[in-house]
């Protein structure tokens, strides 16, 4: 058997091989020059804060445009936001505008803040910027799906969604704010339930389109059965009321129609705000 270097064949470089000055990939028979992250400047939705930023942070509010600037961007076509540690925090949207040395991006309302990476058609990837984004959002926002978030304030995190509970799974999310606060409805829909239930103390649960949400522990109910409610209407305020050791809002996203169906993971509808 021949070896590769008698017969003087030159190989090329190996998907995602690294120079000095940022190497191509080999998507194919296509070539790709691998892009090059500088830095990340704030287009529209910004504050008064730096705007750009090469190992920081840029701020930039939700559904604002996200400038990245740097080299060989002609072949990206995804700039993927990679959010939290998980993977699944990771967001890809195609550019809006570019030139061989900026690329303009709309921050879409499920990206989380973090670092940024560039795609080429291939799937190979730039090194994650060193500048990170800050998403800035309102009380107000929109997820993806429509909800609006339940509280005025983010309040403290204090259960996570699936939490091995001894007896149980915990079924939603845990909302630490003060006694009173106003609970709002994430979206429009009609009361299905409402009243004392056990555990979940002052219970009220919504029916919208596809989903049903639950909100648990309130001092006061301020809805009635059947009644259709507007998104952000307040349908009660936080207590401590169930089994529970302190005055929260214990929320819930359920399958539809009917109220006591399968929970879902609420933060995989509800606008970031952690």
């Amino acid at each position: 058997m021949f070896g590769l270097c008698t017969l003087g064949l030159t190989l090329p470089a190996a998907a995602g091989a690294q120079t000095a000055e940022g190497s191509g990939a080999y998507g194919g028979t296509q070539f790709y020059e691998r892009p090059v992250i500088r830095d990340l400047q704030c287009r529209t939705g910004c504050t008064r804060a730096a705007r750009v930023s090469q190992a920081g942070w840029v701020s930039v509010k939700e559904k604002g445009v996200l400038r990245i600037r740097g080299r060989n961007f002609d072949d990206v076509g995804q700039v993927l936001f990679l959010g939290g540690s998980g993977t699944a925090d990771n967001v890809g949207v195609a550019p809006q505008a570019r030139t061989a040395r900026t690329l303009d991006v709309k921050v879409p309302v499920e990206a989380g803040s973090g670092k940024i990476v560039l795609l080429d058609p291939a799937g190979n990837g730039s090194e994650p910027s060193r500048a990170r984004l800050r998403i800035l959002r309102t009380a107000n926002s929109l997820s993806a799906q429509g909800f609006i978030w339940p509280l005025p304030t983010r309040g403290y995190l204090t259960g996570h969604y699936g939490e091995d509970r001894g007896s149980h799974m915990h079924s939603g999310i845990d909302l630490a704010v003060p006694t009173g606060t106003p609970i709002k409805a994430v979206a429009e829909g009609r009361v299905i339930l409402v009243g004392p239930q056990g555990a979940y103390g002052n219970f009220t649960c919504l029916r919208h389109a596809r989903l049903v949400t639950c909100y648990a522990h309130q001092s006061e109910m301020l809805v009635t059965y059947g009644q259709f409610v507007k998104q952000g209407q307040q349908i009660g305020t936080v207590g401590s009321t169930g089994r529970s050791s302190g005055p929260h809002l214990h929320f819930e996203v359920r399958q539809g129609p009917e109220a006591w169906t399968t929970p879902l993971d609420p933060f995989k509808f509800l606008p970031r705000r952690f």
